[in-house]
């Protein structure tokens, strides 16, 4: 990377390959850079201006997926609370001018706006607030959800210094919390962010390289953006960092705010009520759709149900139709079928009086061997030795059980003697 004659940043080819594939990178990591989007400016009153950062916040993905948003002179006091200078999705980190240590009578204050997407708010320390009336510093510390493996943390440093300082002073002071936090944390991406006016940290500061070409007041640039390379890939830096002038650009519509004329004010006022107005219709106009689209959501249902119901009868008639088809063709010659039906009945009826005949034969035989069975049965009741026979018989269980309880009493005894010797 090389500057030219007009001081601006000249690429060759091959970075430019190096930035394009960054960029590439960047735009697939969306709210997780390889290293933090910033947008700085001095908007001169926070207060007033947050309608306008909300809305370039919701139409520009610029403001919408920046990190971190780093502005001086917010014109803060302690009368106004975190809450009127919030922006939703970001964490406000402010620090006001103490008036007493300032020496002077209206505060410039600091404000940091941290995007809870790049940065969990537990995770953002402030390390030093500083208040003279050379300079008003403070520097915070972030440890974000994505950062490449060659750094630890991210430092940043907002910055105000006045036309009244003396700008030797400021940048012994810059130079010495540089130093303190480079000690502390080694290996973190470190930035300055501000509104320098007069200074410079050229000379104090050698490693740290402004970025910031354009003219940010007028014809002069103020506000200036300085890091640290290190020595990681440059076109990761130019890729995060190439859109601070742009930016810078557009924050300057914001200090003219306040310049706004009545009849531009009144014509801005009757834009707003007609676009509310649109809003409103816009609103009952969804309202509207939502409700259609309930009504034709359960319209769908139904007809989905009956659709089922439709396909269920349509198997039926199917299987119906199937088998009246078969029935079709199975009595479709009925001549055939009535002689078939004839000499089947002929068959059945001489098949019944054969076995009417052998039933009634049976019927005979089974009755004479009754009457056979009942007179041997009585014949034998009425025989001697057939009573004796099953007298003997009965004697002789008798005995066989008598014999068998005196073979357990025996044995009983003998193992009781043997278990006495």
């Amino acid at each position: 990377m090389m500057r030219n004659h007009s001081n601006r940043v000249v690429y060759n080819r091959e970075q430019l390959i190096n930035i394009a594939e960054a960029k590439r990178r960047a735009r697939r990591r969306k709210f997780k850079p390889s290293l933090p989007a910033i947008i700085m400016g001095n908007v001169r009153s926070l207060a007033n201006k947050l309608d306008e950062l909300q809305a370039l916040i919701r139409t520009q993905q610029e403001y919408r997926k920046c990190s971190i948003m780093c502005f001086t002179e917010a014109w803060l006091q302690d009368h106004i609370p975190d809450s009127n200078i919030s922006l939703l999705g970001f964490l406000t980190i402010r620090a006001d001018r103490d008036l007493i240590s300032s020496r002077k009578r209206k505060g410039v204050a600091l404000a940091v706006l941290v995007n809870n997407r790049w940065c969990h708010p537990g995770h953002v320390t402030v390390k030093c607030r500083l208040c003279n009336p050379d300079i008003e510093l403070l520097v915070v510390s972030f440890r974000p959800y994505y950062l490449p493996r060659e750094f630890t943390g991210v430092v940043l440093e907002a910055v105000y210094i006045p036309p009244s300082a003396v700008a030797d002073n400021t940048c012994d002071v810059i130079s010495s919390i540089v130093a303190k936090i480079q000690t502390q944390h080694p290996n973190s991406f470190m930035a300055i962010s501000g509104d320098f006016n007069h200074a410079s940290l050229s000379a104090t500061l050698p490693t740290f390289q402004q970025f910031v070409s354009c003219f940010t007041r007028e014809n002069k640039t103020l506000d200036l953006f300085y890091t640290i390379l290190f020595s990681i890939n440059v076109s990761v830096i130019s890729v995060c960092l190439c859109s601070v002038c742009i930016l810078v650009q557009n924050m300057l519509r914001l200090r003219q705010v306040d310049t706004v004329t009545a009849s531009e004010l009144r014509n801005m006022q009757e834009v707003l009520l007609s676009k509310e107005t649109e809003v409103v219709q816009s609103e009952s106009t969804a309202k509207g759709l939502s409700t259609e689209s309930l009504r034709l959501q359960q319209d769908l249902e139904k007809v989905q149900q009956l659709e089922g119901k439709i396909t269920c009868e349509l198997t039926t008639l199917k299987e119906q139709i199937s088998t009246m088809e078969s029935d079709l063709h199975t009595y479709r010659d009925l001549d055939t079928l009535k002689y078939t039906a004839e000499e089947k009945k002929k068959k059945l009826t001489g098949d019944q009086t054969s076995l009417t005949q052998h039933r009634d034969s049976f019927k005979q035989l089974l009755e004479e061997k009754n009457q056979k069975y009942d007179a041997l049965k009585t014949k034998l009741q009425e025989n001697e030795t057939y009573a004796q026979l099953a007298n003997l018989e009965r004697k002789w269980q008798h005995v066989e059980q008598n014999i068998f309880v005196m073979k357990e009493c025996i044995l009983q005894s003998y193992d009781f003697n043997l278990s006495a010797t």
